[in-house]
């Protein structure tokens, strides 16, 4: 059996931030100690109450202060990020933890349509938008040039620096 930690850090005023941020670090930092398996990052946008907005940035700092416990995401709303950005990101996370990053990936929200308004992404289409998203990241971290023509993203990508061999692709 492997026991893990979803973290979702409510504030519901940003005073409170800085220490709800820093309790769920201690938290990552403790599942590590005792041998969790794994810690996840969720993703939600516009809620009020989500003390960090940018999970990639976050699990940075939770690679940063572990060195065991796999760091997840559950899950990346791709309809908000670009993709080979995305993929960048992920790669260096990856990277910087000797291989320990899960990803999830999701549509996003079907209850929050805030997130789609503040993004300028139309609800309708983020389901397409995770299966385009989904294609770019495995290209992407094949570690071979690519290009892609799609409904939502055109791209040529030479090649990820940050290439890592170990990521994972959980969806």
């Amino acid at each position: 059996m492997k026991f893990g930690d979803f973290l979702f850090p409510e504030s519901r005023t940003p005073e409170t931030d800085y220490q709800v941020v820093n309790d769920a670090l201690a938290e990552t930092e403790l599942a590590d100690s005792l041998g969790y398996h794994s810690v996840w990052l969720g993703e939600h946008h516009f809620d009020g109450v989500c003390t960090y907005a940018d999970p990639m940035t976050f699990g940075g700092a939770v690679v940063a202060r572990t060195k065991q416990v796999r760091v997840g995401f559950s899950a990346v709303q791709t309809a908000f990020h670009h993709p080979v950005r995305l993929a960048e990101q992920i790669a260096l996370l990856d990277n910087l933890s000797g291989g320990r990053i899960m990803v999830g990936t999701a549509r996003g929200s079907a209850f929050n349509r805030y997130e789609y308004r503040g993004y300028g992404v139309k609800y309708d289409e983020a389901q397409e938008r995770l299966l385009e998203a989904e294609q770019i990241l495995v290209k992407a971290w094949s570690g071979e040039s690519f290009h892609h023509r799609g409904k939502h993203w055109n791209v040529e990508v030479p090649r990820l620096r940050q290439m890592s061999s170990r990521v994972r692709i959980r969806h």
